[in-house]
């Protein structure tokens, strides 16, 4: 049976490779094509990374495997899971983005509705990648060999302090890029200030 100490772990090497792949797309998502405000996104980010560390990701886990067992998931076909997992994800985005928003600062109703529709599309597109990104920082974590076929072997047979080097290395990635996401919205580029440029040439020539 594991320590506390070492389930804690677990979970804090979870939890960082989950916030370390998400942040980078929501970022963009909310202030590239919702033009939510980077103080809103940040806020949001942080928020979101301190819940998921306060308990999220259990809770996440509890009511799925809560929902599973209410319908029955285990007695149905194969191909049900996988439905369901993308019906469940889509849902609980829904339920947390609303008050995780409004608690940023984000007053506007629209874009909390488009934030929050972004979010739940996210989470089911995001379901292969972030599976993914857990086995890999499981990994480098020294918690368990990720045995996918893409994952490279010089990886997967490292040190323990290299594995925690590139470990490292994704997270700093992951920051460098969501910071230039920031910076570009800095600059004014937005989908939909792409789209108010463009209705305001035409009526211009018209």
């Amino acid at each position: 049976m594991k320590s506390f100490r070492q389930k804690a772990y677990e979970y804090v090497v979870e939890t960082v490779g989950i916030s370390t792949e998400v942040t980078p797309f929501f970022a963009a998502y909310e202030t590239l094509v919702v033009n939510m405000s980077n103080d809103v996104s940040q806020d949001a980010r942080t928020y979101g990374a301190v819940i998921l560390f306060m308990g999220l990701g259990a809770l996440f886990q509890k009511g799925r495997e809560s929902s599973e067992k209410f319908f029955r998931i285990a007695q149905r076909s194969s191909w049900v899971r996988p439905v369901h997992d993308i019906a469940y994800n889509a849902v609980f985005s829904a339920a947390v983005a609303p008050p995780l928003y409004f608690l940023s600062g984000e007053k506007e109703l629209e874009k909390i509705f488009w934030g929050t529709v972004g979010g739940a599309v996210i989470g089911i597109i995001n379901g292969i990648p972030v599976g993914y990104t857990l086995d890999v920082f499981r990994d480098l974590g020294g918690i368990k060999v990720c045995e996918r076929p893409s994952y490279p072997p010089f990886l997967r047979h490292a040190s323990a302090s290299r594995k925690a080097v590139c470990a490292l290395g994704l997270l700093f990635a992951s920051g460098a890029f969501t910071t230039g996401i920031y910076a570009v919205h800095e600059q004014g580029f937005s989908l939909e200030q792409i789209m108010e440029s463009q209705s305001s040439d035409e009526t211009k020539e018209e």
